[in-house]
């Protein structure tokens, strides 16, 4: 396939797109170049901009129109993979990405997994989109997965990409890599994805929030095979409360997956009145069970939830300003100084852009002022958690996402 975004001048890439109708004229007669054409594949291949696309479309009509020369092609794509000749990395691995689907992996050896490596770590983002795309092609196939193996340490990297399709594409590789390997192999590996997800959560594209949690739910399961000590205490210390305000996410894709992985993680620990609430959907009452169930104590929590506070979604921050007055009456006895932290953390929640929130803040402050102010046994929140927990269950009319239906 021609490289000819490399070529100077439009009058350049012209003359190559007429060679190569000329070529397929040759090949299917003026009726497979006019499919082509109506398809916008060969305005396409004149712009460097698009040409990538126009490859894309060309070779999806080859597909359907001619597809005894798919294996061929693939092979070409293949060679020319290898050649690794400037301006032509593109195209070959455009080809090679539409037909991998459609022929034998006998030509995807350890040199061609070698390139896809290395274009993982391409500083063209087309370059890793097309390699990751590759990869999640391979690794559906249980027969391929295994030979990715060698790869694992580049498609983690994946995850920090500033490109969300890249992350998204790697999240998809690790979540099938974990299906087909072994437990032995697979279990150290999930271990790890459970520390380094959570980030992921709080990514602004709702895809890599939502495929991060189900790698998450996924690697919860394989982990606890191998490791379930340090897997439960994993989950316990640094999952519970990400998840428990994803449940608020404004993407419902990814509340229903926090409800998955939320309900895998009680099972996990062995909650079961946490299990109980989320199976029969009673939002309003989460954060009090969770500090009713937690080992670990309000303070940790606490801790966690603060960065909510200036969450971009304000039904995260909300969630984490109802929490905050739920589990600020824990902290009272000789706890004073973190009780002043979340009271200097609500002060910048008053000042939120939304109305709502920043009169919710404000309430919240002033109980928690009063917590700071008055000791233990002057001071009685049973009143105010009480108002706050019918807040809260006004608030949730709407819920977490509905279990969908079987």
């Amino acid at each position: 396939m021609p490289g000819w975004p490399g070529l100077a001048g439009a009058s350049a890439s012209r003359s190559a797109v007429s060679a190569m109708q000329a070529l397929f004229q040759c090949l299917g007669g003026a009726s497979l170049v006019e499919v082509i054409g109506s398809q916008g594949a060969w305005d396409m291949l004149e712009s460097a901009e698009t040409y990538h696309s126009g490859v894309a479309m060309l070779t999806r009509v080859l597909r359907q129109q001619v597809p005894d020369c798919c294996a061929t092609l693939s092979e070409q794509a293949v060679k020319g993979l290898l050649q690794r000749r400037a301006g032509q990395d593109v195209g070959a691995m455009v080809v090679f990405l539409e037909l991998l689907e459609y022929t034998d992996f006998e030509h995807v050896d350890d040199q061609v997994l070698s390139l896809l490596q290395a274009h993982l770590s391409s500083e063209e983002v087309l370059l890793r989109r097309l390699a990751v795309s590759s990869l999640v092609t391979l690794s559906g196939r249980p027969e391929k997965a295994a030979t990715l193996q060698g790869l694992l340490p580049e498609v983690t990297q994946r995850l920090q990409d500033g490109d969300s399709d890249v992350t998204t594409g790697a999240l998809t590789v690790l979540g099938n890599m974990l299906r087909v390997l072994d437990r032995q192999t697979a279990g150290p590996i999930a271990l790890q994805l459970l520390r380094t997800l959570p980030p992921l959560f709080e990514n602004e594209s709702s895809d890599v929030r939502e495929h991060s949690i189900l790698l998450c739910r996924d690697a919860m399961g394989v982990a606890v095979s191998s490791h379930k000590k340090q897997t439960r205490k994993d989950v316990g210390r640094s999952l519970m409360m990400p998840l428990f305000f994803h449940l608020h996410d404004r993407d419902q894709s990814v509340a229903q997956a926090s409800r998955e992985a939320l309900l895998g993680a009680a099972k996990l620990l062995k909650r079961r009145q946490l299990r109980k609430l989320l199976e029969t959907e009673q939002p309003w009452r989460l954060g009090e069970c969770l500090l009713a169930e937690s080992s670990r104590g309000a303070g940790d929590y606490l801790r966690q939830s603060l960065p909510y506070l200036r969450s971009p979604q304000e039904p995260l921050r909300e969630a984490a300003v109802r929490f905050i007055g739920l589990a600020g009456r824990q902290l009272r006895d000789g706890r004073q100084e973190e009780l002043q932290v979340i009271c200097d953390a609500l002060e910048g929640a008053v000042n939120d852009g939304s109305i709502f929130m920043s009169s919710l803040a404000a309430q919240t402050l002033m109980i928690m002022e009063a917590v700071v102010r008055e000791p233990p046994s002057r001071f009685c929140l049973q009143a105010p958690c009480s108002w706050l927990r019918r807040a809260w269950r006004r608030r949730s009319t709407a819920g977490m996402p509905a279990s969908p239906s079987r």
